[in-house]
């Protein structure tokens, strides 16, 4: 359980598969949201089979009255050389709720450390670097489409 400060207490969950169907139709239209900017490479339901297919891993963060306040898909992705937490995609009922991914962070971070990451990789929008300044920001992505 994360305790916010005030009276509010929020609870992350990883959803195993089995349980998914549970809170799907919550988390898609939050997660469809983040999933536009995967530049086409992936929709809501190629995710919802891949985590079915426990190729991605389903948090929630479950607010009061079990509303759900936030939820990620991440991944493992173990390379030759080290183990990264990847955190594709992340939606929110309330931009303000946000700020609280930090908090749902670490523990997500704790998780895949068990699993052997040695770091964190996400792919995100620029406004997220004032989130997490201890993060180091990389690369620029760059796409060009071929013609037909």
């Amino acid at each position: 359980k994360i305790h916010t400060g005030g009276c509010m207490e929020q609870e992350l969950v990883k959803i195993e598969p089995e349980h998914v169907d549970k809170v799907w139709f919550l988390c898609a239209p939050m997660l469809e949201k983040a999933i536009l900017r995967s530049e086409g490479c992936i929709d809501i339901n190629d995710l919802y089979h891949l985590i079915m297919l426990k190729q991605y891993d389903l948090w929630v963060l479950f607010g009061e009255s079990a509303r759900i306040d936030m939820c990620a898909a991440t991944k493992i992705k173990k390379n030759p050389k080290k183990i990264i937490l990847e955190i594709n995609f992340v939606g929110a009922s309330d931009a303000r709720v946000f700020k609280d991914f930090r908090k749902m962070l670490k523990q997500v971070e704790n998780w895949a450390k068990n699993l052997g990451a040695t770091e964190t990789m996400f792919f995100a929008r620029k406004g997220w670097k004032k989130l997490f300044p201890e993060f180091e920001e990389k690369y620029t992505v760059m796409t060009k489409k071929y013609e037909a």
